[in-house]
């Protein structure tokens, strides 16, 4: 049976560019104008977009690892985590071990602190949970958080992600808390915590460098975690109804890619294009929704998955 733990969900969180006013900018060009080498298009929070210049030469990624200085001509996209105080942190832990303990009250306090911490506990509870979803409470109190985040174009991440031009993926905190930017005729400052995705106009170069593969030649899309893991690549994809899909925004590997193209609204129905795909571990779990004419299902944990990075270029 498809259900349980819903892991591979997608939201959009509180904030805005901040300039002296406190108010988000307009874009002065149109969203879907080709972005130039050197800008970048930021994806705020409230899913608004914003074209901006980073003033600066580097970024600064701390990890686990230690500190790396990342130029940004070398980084092709930045998927910005959820950010937390270390009182929500020790709150949501706290939380958390309560729905372990063997009374039946504690248990219950712990489900009614997290459901009333909201959707944002998602991404840490998982993390300070992994060893304990099994546990039923816990899974209940997931499930209900996953189904109260609202729909966006990214994971819930507890962590910052930058993509580099080699296709690299580096993981950690983003430092200080803001960058300055350009937008427009004013320099002002970009607060992370108020950005979801930040992607340099120098990636359009970097996409011709990508490989094109005939899914036919390699058994669909569950081929690509055998040849091309964790790797984009071009797929030539039609878009169509009627197939099945588990997911949103990332799709179970068995997901019709024709049909889950048109759900993540890259493609319309009967359009070709070359499109950007991506497999990745499993996601532990997929929520179902009804987008662009298609409704997809919710599934449990699965062999992997896959999304949808754009177009990289239609047929001729």
């Amino acid at each position: 049976m498809r259900c349980g733990l819903i892991l591979g969900v997608c939201a959009a969180w509180v904030g805005a560019v901040v300039g002296q006013s406190g108010k988000t900018d307009k874009p002065d060009v149109k969203a879907d104008a080709p972005l130039k080498p050197g800008e970048w298009e930021v994806r705020l929070a409230d899913g608004k977009l914003q074209r901006v210049t980073l003033l600066d030469d580097t970024i600064t990624l701390e990890t686990s690892f230690g500190t790396l200085k990342i130029p940004n001509k070398e980084i092709r996209r930045i998927e910005f985590g959820l950010r937390y105080t270390d009182a929500e942190r020790k709150r949501i832990a706290d939380a958390v071990a309560d729905i372990t303990a063997a009374d039946a009250r504690t248990r219950e306090k712990g489900k009614d602190a997290l459901l009333e911490f909201g959707p944002k506990a998602y991404p840490l509870v998982v993390r300070t949970a992994k060893k304990l979803q099994t546990n039923p409470h816990l899974i209940q109190v997931l499930d209900k958080l996953a189904a109260a985040v609202p729909e966006a174009d990214g994971d819930l991440r507890d962590s910052d992600l930058v993509l580099t031009a080699d296709d690299s993926k580096l993981s950690g905190r983003l430092a200080p808390d803001a960058v300055r930017v350009k937008a427009g005729d004013a320099e002002k400052a970009l607060r992370w915590a108020d950005a979801r995705v930040l992607v340099n106009g120098a990636s359009a170069a970097i996409d011709e460098k990508i490989e094109i593969v005939n899914l036919a030649q390699i058994g669909g899309i569950a081929g690509l975690s055998r040849t091309h893991f964790d790797k984009v690549v071009g797929v030539e994809i039609t878009g169509r109804i009627g197939g099945s899909v588990w997911g949103t925004g990332v799709y179970t590997t068995d997901s019709d890619p024709g049909t889950a193209v048109v759900h993540a609204g890259v493609l319309a129905v009967n359009e070709t294009a070359v499109v950007k795909v991506r497999v990745k571990a499993d996601a532990g779990g997929y929520q179902g929704s009804t987008q662009n004419g298609v409704t997809s299902n919710n599934w449990g944990a699965f062999q992997g998955c896959y999304e949808f990075l754009g177009k990289h270029g239609k047929k001729k």
